[in-house]
């Protein structure tokens, strides 16, 4: 969520500071992303070149590779969810407490007595509490998740499309139709922004190496170049469909180049639907087919935050058994009929 920073403002408050991940400085980006922290930061001076052009390159290349061979493919996927309206003002319950001066003492409320209600959260609080409701009043529903390369004829350039389908392979229509649907589909694909086509549309800025799990990677912030996109990302939200940018960092396995961790943000605010935030956090690991002798890095995990000025969504989303899609059939004897 949100750090703060910035001057005072009126009534002593400091005013939100949203992230720019091209220029804030390193403990900006820190607080923007908490994965960050540990990391050891290389700046470069004006004369040094950056070291994004070459990582992203050959990043692009094992991408591009990747995209070629993906075959249709089926996953389990599990989705929780859980949403808050906003301003969220939790109750508390006073007690007569034992703090040195016979003060009082504040507790998550466990009853109806004695509540009362307290001062609106936000920032790494709100998400704190909307991703325990996730836990406790949440939603929660198993799907089907297809994928499939396919080409485009008018672009010119392979596509990666998916699809997702109920317990009994009948096909969602209506996402994000209804609390309870998934609200955020076509994340899964957010690695193909680093297909070698699309680094154009996009500016690099390296950051440094840090290990993440068995891996030692790079680590690189990018911010899309609205004018550049072609295919921008889409948000509905109260029956309104546009386009949005994005920002954000990636992590780069230093031997394969292949992406094992991305979290993406919002470039600007979209004041126009009330959109104030839009987060996601994605990883990867890697899904063997042995029946192509293919080794793929896929969606692992995946969450994202979506605030409005009016409410808050989370969504985690858990991809597991990536296998081939196959087809069956049945011959029907005549005398079956």
């Amino acid at each position: 969520m949100r750090g703060w920073s910035g001057g005072p403002q009126e009534g002593g408050k400091k005013a939100p500071h949203f992230p720019d991940y091209m220029d804030d400085n390193f403990q900006q980006l820190k607080t923007s992303v908490p994965s960050l922290r540990g990391l050891k930061f290389e700046a470069h001076g004006g004369a040094e070149p950056d070291e994004s052009a070459a990582i992203l390159t050959r990043t692009g290349v094992a991408i591009t590779t990747m995209l070629q061979q993906i075959p249709h493919m089926i996953a389990k996927e599990e989705m929780w969810q859980a949403m808050l309206h906003l301003p969220y003002t939790p109750l508390t319950r006073q007690d007569n407490g034992s703090m040195g001066g016979g003060g009082r003492r504040q507790q998550p409320l466990s009853s109806s007595y004695g509540s009362v209600e307290g001062t609106a959260i936000t920032g790494d609080e709100l998400q704190k509490t909307i991703e325990g409701l996730m836990v406790t009043k949440g939603s929660y529903v198993k799907m089907n998740y297809r994928i499939q390369a396919d080409p485009d004829p008018e672009l010119g350039m392979l596509l990666l499309n998916e699809y997702r389908t109920n317990l009994k392979n009948e096909p969602i229509e209506n996402l994000g139709g209804s609390p309870g649907d998934p609200q955020s589909v076509g994340l899964g694909n957010t690695w193909l922004l680093f297909d070698t086509g699309n680094l154009k549309e996009a500016r690099f800025r390296y950051l440094g190496q840090q290990r993440l799990g068995k891996h030692e990677t790079f680590v690189v912030a990018f911010a899309q170049i609205p004018e550049e996109v072609l295919l921008p990302a889409q948000i509905g939200l109260s029956g309104v469909t546009c386009p949005y940018m994005r920002q954000g960092v990636l992590w780069i396995d230093q031997s394969l180049y292949q992406i094992l961790h991305l979290e993406t943000d919002l470039l600007a605010p979209l004041p126009g639907i009330k959109l104030t935030e839009a987060r996601t956090e994605i990883e990867f690991g890697e899904v063997r087919i042995p029946e192509r002798n293919l080794s793929l890095w896929l969606p692992k995990e995946l969450e994202v935050l979506i605030e409005t000025e009016d409410e808050a969504t989370v969504e985690r989303h858990r991809y597991s058994e990536y296998r081939l899609l196959t087809a069956t059939s049945r011959i029907i004897l005549p005398d079956e009929e």
